[in-house]
């Protein structure tokens, strides 16, 4: 039962996170602004990620057969190469986020923790038009992304 818990924790929090993600973009769309309870939502869903993430990583969910002098090399070197890329990016604080989160991942030796990080990849990668709409009237053209 416990081996299940913790992915099932993941899976929660990832729908809640992809929950969040709608109801900004319904916001965006419809007022140009967030409304307090999909904050809320937000914050919640960043919460449960984070507690689904920690978890994952010190019981080292979906064990990685990797040496552990292996798995800190791997882990620092994954993180480096993302952050590095970061600079070209748009956003060099979320990528620096998965950077950390991956090589966190791979050095504890935690495939769940990996997943994890790659969801949050995913989900961030996501554009959201309505709210690139609000961003390019808020700070202008050079923010602004070709959807």
């Amino acid at each position: 039962m416990r081996r299940l818990l913790e992915p099932a924790l993941a899976a929660a929090a990832a729908l809640t996170a992809a929950r969040a993600t709608r109801r900004m973009a319904a916001d965006y769309w419809d007022t140009e602004t967030l409304t307090p309870r999909t904050v809320a939502l937000v914050y919640s869903a960043g919460l449960a990620n984070a507690g689904a993430y920690v978890l994952a990583v010190r019981h080292r969910s979906w064990p990685l057969p990797l040496p552990t002098r292996t798995a800190a090399l791997g882990g620092a070197a994954v993180a480096a190469a993302l952050v590095t890329r970061g600079r070209h990016t748009r956003n060099p604080r979320t990528v620096g986020l998965v950077a950390a989160l991956t090589g966190i991942g791979i050095t504890a030796r935690s495939g769940l923790a990996c997943t994890i990080a790659v969801a949050v990849w995913a989900a961030v990668r996501q554009p959201m038009p309505a709210d690139e709409r609000h961003l390019a009237r808020m700070l202008g053209n050079q923010h602004s992304r070709q959807l």
